[in-house]
């Protein structure tokens, strides 16, 4: 294990050595040798995906501000442009500028003229997506590792709790394509979800952080109040004008919110599983439990 301190020298998180060799070659390929470095992190909302590659981010480009961080194709495309030759990128849950289209389209000729400066600029990209088969295929195709995240519970001292950031890491090596590997397996079980085929094995795992009752608040190598800021007003952008509720409908939604923290809170229940019962959307329920607890997760 690597012990990381922040730019005053405090000691603030592990990076497995495994993990941390990744990095420090993708450093080297950036700054020394005129290559650009591009990793996605796959998994659901609310997995860790977004704190994980912040982390991973700052031991390659110790500057990161929040500046770096996109949530927008207006943010990612003006950050490319504007970015110093060697420096990081981190391409937030909502974007959407390297999904899958066509071609010969605006948007392909866009992507392309992004790729061209990203290589330009040797930059290294991060991306936080669900689906890392929902890329551009000369997206996937650019990706030097996957990172498959995921959120997990365990039982501690009698109590359970929640893991966020559990990593399976899967770097694209000369003689060991890992990435290219579990890039096929998934595109395969899309294509087939009764197919009987072993998942690839990654690289390494990594053990994500408790969250909740007395274990220590992670730390963000950008200021996590500017983070959140500026991610809700992204995303309020997107949200269209909703009609005035009832008086009936608003108690009915007060009525949902409790129900959700409760069932989380006192059950123990995942996200999904609350999901199902409320029938609504994973990440709906997300949103809503961090929206109610004032975005702390437990």
């Amino acid at each position: 294990m690597v012990m990381i301190k922040d730019n005053d020298g405090v000691e603030r998180y592990y990076l497995k050595q495994q993990v941390y060799d990744l990095l420090m070659r993708v450093k080297e390929k950036i700054t020394e040798e005129d290559q650009e470095c591009w990793i996605c992190f796959g998994g659901d909302t609310g997995c860790g995906k977004s704190l994980m590659s912040m982390r991973w981010m700052f031991p390659i480009f110790r500057e990161l501000t929040i500046n770096e961080v996109c949530f927008d194709k207006k943010e990612f495309i003006n950050c490319v442009l504007q970015a110093k030759k060697g420096t990081g990128i981190i391409c937030d849950e909502s974007i959407s500028i390297l999904f899958s289209r066509g071609s010969m389209t605006k948007e392909g000729r866009l992507i392309a003229e992004l790729i061209a400066q990203i290589r330009q600029k040797n930059l290294a990209v991060f991306l936080n997506i669900p689906q890392v088969i929902s890329l551009d295929w000369t997206a996937q195709h650019k990706l030097n590792a996957y990172v498959h995240v995921w959120e997990s519970r365990r039982v501690t001292n009698g109590n359970i709790r929640t893991l966020k950031g559990n990593a399976a890491v899967y770097p694209e090596m000369s003689n060991k394509p890992y990435r290219t590997k579990i890039i096929d397996y998934m595109r395969r079980k899309k294509a087939n979800p009764m197919m009987v085929k072993k998942r690839p094995s990654p690289l390494c795992t990594v053990e994500g952080d408790m969250i909740g009752g007395n274990c220590k608040k992670p730390w963000y190598p950008v200021e996590e109040s500017k983070y959140r800021e500026k991610k809700e007003s992204v995303l309020k952008k997107y949200d269209p004008d909703k009609p005035k509720l009832t008086p009936l409908q608003e108690r009915q939604m007060k009525q949902r919110d409790k129900a959700i923290i409760l069932l989380r809170e006192q059950l123990g229940m995942s996200f999904g599983e609350i999901a199902k019962a409320l029938d609504m959307s994973k990440s709906g329920v997300h949103d809503l439990f961090l929206r109610n607890k004032g975005g702390v997760e437990v």
